[in-house]
């Protein structure tokens, strides 16, 4: 749990390659500002990727966070599970992105974005 006058300004890549598992899990609190969103690319067949995300931003916070996948390979497959709470004019955001290119064929995935906000302000 930061102080409010920190930002926190991240940059995570992974690449999977064959049959490979990448699984991010993180959790954002504290902070003035948060910009956060991991990227994974599926390079290899039946590669998989997990993202499962938590913020919570309160009075005087921004919290931007998300996720990138690239499923480059066939029979690739993931999962973005995002989740935010935000109260007393907090700011919560979600970015992200998914591209299925042309070649991955049988390639699935699933994103699912909630948001809690406790006041009119957030």
């Amino acid at each position: 749990n930061w102080s409010k006058n920190t930002f926190n300004l991240n940059t995570k890549r992974a690449i999977c390659e064959a049959n490979g598992t990448m699984e991010w899990i993180s959790g954002s609190m504290g902070s003035k500002a948060t910009m956060l969103y991991p990227c994974t690319i599926l390079k290899g067949r039946g590669s998989t990727d997990t993202h499962i995300t938590i913020a919570f931003a309160g009075e005087g916070q921004d919290i931007d966070t998300g996720a990138k996948v690239y499923h480059n390979a066939p029979d690739t497959s993931s999962t973005i599970e995002s989740k935010s709470i935000s109260k007393d004019g907090g700011r919560t955001n979600y970015r992200g992105l998914v591209h299925i290119a042309d070649g991955a064929e049988n390639s699935s995935t699933a994103v699912e974005c909630d948001a809690l906000m406790f006041d009119n302000e957030s």
